[in-house]
């Protein structure tokens, strides 16, 4: 599995959302004031490094690939499929619970996959943005006036705060059935192997 090397927990990750929040407070409150061409620039910058912030804690929510949640949501619905046209006959009960709850965790990786894949690439869009801003900031474009960098900044505040609530939501779901997908990989496996699953599935699938 292809999955970041540092630990993370939900709650932890919550937490910093305080901090970044009083910044904004201060920072945009600040905005509205004339300023020197010095001040505007350190005060622009100040509150895109929090934003940057902001999307660190998002991104770092990301403990898949795009690629992985892809992979088992399509080998899953390769193999379910295959299990249509299996004789209940050639299946024990044991092999029946097994593909039961499979079918429950195939239903939750087939609702979030494009989900996920789209909140990857949103954060990824976020970051370009900002990159542009730091240009812009270091380039001098807001030191006369930086109400214009306000409004980009809120409105990318307001979108970061929506990639992290779904982010969250995307990832808590999918971690509830980590467990349960792990502990099945093998004897789903064995299925697989035993009533040739992966190449039924596989030429049934459309083209």
């Amino acid at each position: 599995m292809n999955r970041l090397s540092w630990p993370l927990t939900l709650p932890n990750i919550a937490q910093p959302c305080g901090k970044w929040l009083l910044i904004f407070a201060l920072i945009v409150g600040s905005c509205t004031d004339a300023g020197s061409e010095h001040e505007n620039r350190k005060i622009c910058q100040q509150f895109n490094d929090s934003l940057f912030g902001q999307l660190n804690q998002t991104r770092a929510l990301y403990v898949y690939s795009m690629e992985e949640i892809s992979d088992r949501k399509e080998r899953m619905d390769v193999r379910l499929k295959a299990l249509k046209f299996v004789s209940a006959s050639d299946l024990s009960e044991t092999d029946k619970e097994n593909a039961s709850l499979y079918n429950s965790i195939f239903r939750i990786y087939r609702d979030l996959s494009e989900r996920y894949s789209n909140a990857v690439l949103r954060s990824e869009e976020h970051f370009y943005t900002l990159k542009g801003l730091s240009k812009a900031i270091q380039a001098g474009q807001f030191d006369q006036d930086r109400s214009e960098y306000r409004n980009e900044a809120l409105k990318l505040e307001k979108a970061l705060k929506e990639n992290e609530a779904e982010a969250i939501d995307i990832t808590q779901r999918l971690r509830a059935v980590e467990p349960n997908y792990h502990r099945l990989e093998e004897p789903m496996q064995e299925l697989a192997d035993r009533l040739d699953l992966d190449a039924a599935g596989a030429s049934a699938a459309p083209n």
